[in-house]
């Protein structure tokens, strides 16, 4: 139930972007309508307009809420691959945890001021590693990728459930057709729904990019 809105609570964005996220954590995305959020927050649809003028522009304010507290610099004094991998493992956990996020990316970029902070440093850290231009954007939209990618079809919600289901259907292939994946069963099993995965990858590209632009730091 929306909770009557008063003079110690006034309506900001804030607070919408708040109860729009908190829909979605219970919902999915299909629950976050104009509508809806204005019933969560006990005030008027017309009411929410006058903040935020579109749905669109509600997707916007929950991105930039969900990520606005994300650390920019969240390993000073270590060295450069740490301290750019960290700032990726930062966004992976907080897309991970909001599964509605990557749904709203995979549907239309996060270009706000406040989403594009991350951007902004990744690529500071790149140009600061002595990549040029061309070179750090590339780098950029790897890493990036990668972290989407991974957040998206990581399962934290019921890990459990999604290694039982992935165990029902590998058993049952032949394994005359399919003898690695018969064979190597509970790895498979066990890699999925956990985060080695993005890790793996994740080193990867980052000693790629220290590698080959070690000379120029």
């Amino acid at each position: 139930m929306g909770t009557p809105r008063n003079r110690e609570t006034p309506l900001t964005v804030e607070r919408i972007a708040d109860a729009a996220l908190a829909l979605a954590d219970r919902g999915g995305l299909e629950g976050v309508t104009m509508r809806a959020v204005a019933a969560e927050l006990g005030v008027s649809a017309m009411g929410l307009y006058r903040h935020v003028r579109s749905r669109d522009e509600l997707l916007d304010a929950m991105v930039t809420r969900a990520l606005e507290e994300l650390p920019l610099d969240p390993a000073p004094g270590e060295p450069w691959e740490r301290r750019f991998a960290d700032l990726f493992r930062g966004l992976y956990r907080t897309l991970a945890a909001r599964p509605v996020l990557t749904r709203v990316r995979l549907g239309r970029p996060f270009l706000t001021p406040g989403a594009m902070r991350l951007t902004e440093r990744a690529l500071e850290l790149l140009r600061e590693r002595g990549l040029d231009e061309t070179a750090a954007i590339t780098a950029y939209r790897a890493v990036y990728l990668h972290t989407l990618g991974c957040a998206a079809f990581v399962d934290h919600a019921d890990p459990q459930g999604a290694r039982r289901e992935a165990r029902t259907a590998l058993a049952a292939l032949p394994p005359e057709e399919f003898p690695h994946l018969a064979g190597s069963l509970d790895t498979v099993v066990n890699a999925i729904a956990g985060d080695a995965a993005f890790e793996y990858g994740l080193r990867a590209l980052v000693s790629r990019v220290a590698e080959e632009h070690g000379h120029q730091v």
